[in-house]
């Protein structure tokens, strides 16, 4: 079917882009607002089913337009697989006829690799040993060398060693020779250091003998100024001895006449209480006049008593 009879075909449709155009600006302004825009939702419900019904009569005539074309095409599709059936045995054998050859071919092509790889191995495995041979040689020889190295590094710390001995031995006879000379000097320091002990200890027992004569001469002029100042305590405290004494006896016989007071007899409880308290208060100076007393004639003997 060419161009002009599928145009000629699809004018079945009698529905236009520009009738769908007028359609669109009449049908999408429209609106529902809300449950109670019955008016508005009536208008929707009325351009909906239109919609539908057009989008109904065009699924229609593509269903009756779609079905000559179906049977057409499932006629053309049983007709190639008959004539499919028919070349496949022929092709089949000559593809098999190519393919006989073609592995004949591939067989060749794999004996020449394989006898390549097996030349390339060959040569490599050659390389290697060649490689591994010289690789050895390298090894012994550097051995050699090493142990050349390491006999050498021996004698050398064999001379290091005996050099080190003799440096040893050098050292330890310098250190005795120090230490012989540092015990020489030692030795005359102790002589020297005993010298001026002896000295010290001569000028130090000099010294003290001087102080000890000194103390001597000291103590002796302490003893007799102290004989001095006993014999003059002794004959003061005989002559003040000799002035209290009178005072003293006269405080004794004070405080006895006082203790022979008589206190009146009394009755009345304030009055008794009076005498009481008198009685007390006489005690105590009673007893602070003798006491008093008693400490004068003491204190007199005691500065009789040499120092």
């Amino acid at each position: 079917m060419d161009k002009e009879q599928i145009g000629t075909q699809l004018q079945k449709f009698n529905i236009r882009d520009e009738a769908i155009a007028i359609l669109s600006t009449a049908y999408m302004p429209l609106s529902v607002d809300g449950l109670d825009d019955k008016v508005g939702l009536a208008k929707v419900h009325e351009a909906r089913m239109d919609i539908k019904r057009r989008r109904v009569d065009v699924e229609k005539v593509r269903k009756e337009l779609k079905e000559d074309s179906l049977q057409f095409g499932r006629a053309v599709d049983a007709e190639a697989k008959r004539i499919v059936a028919l070349l496949e045995p022929i092709e089949t054998h000559l593809q098999n006829e190519e393919d006989k050859i073609a592995n004949i071919k591939a067989a060749i092509e794999a004996e020449k690799q394989a006898q390549e790889a097996a030349r390339l191995k060959a040569i490599e495995d050659e390389r290697l040993a060649k490689i591994a041979a010289e690789h050895k040689a390298e090894e012994d020889r550097l051995a050699a060398i090493r142990a050349e190295q390491e006999a050498e590094a021996a004698r050398l710390r064999k001379i290091a060693d005996e050099q080190a001995e003799k440096e040893r031995a050098f050292r330890a006879e310098q250190a005795r020779i120090e230490e012989e000379k540092r015990e020489i000097e030692r030795a005359k320091q102790r002589a020297a250091d005993e010298k001026r002990h002896a000295a010290e200890m001569e000028q130090a027992r000099k010294e003290a003998a001087e102080q000890a004569r000194i103390e001597a001469e000291a103590k002796a002029e302490r003893d007799r100024l102290a004989a001095i100042r006993a014999e003059d305590d002794r004959k003061e405290a005989e002559r003040i001895a000799a002035e209290e004494r009178p005072d003293i006896e006269k405080l004794m016989a004070f405080a006895l006449g006082l203790e022979a007071l008589e206190y009146p007899t009394v009755k009345s409880a304030s009055a008794i209480s009076i005498v009481s308290t008198t009685r007390n208060e006489m005690a105590k100076i009673i007893s602070y006049i003798r006491d008093s007393a008693q400490h004068k004639k003491n204190g007199s003997n005691r500065k009789g008593v040499p120092r």
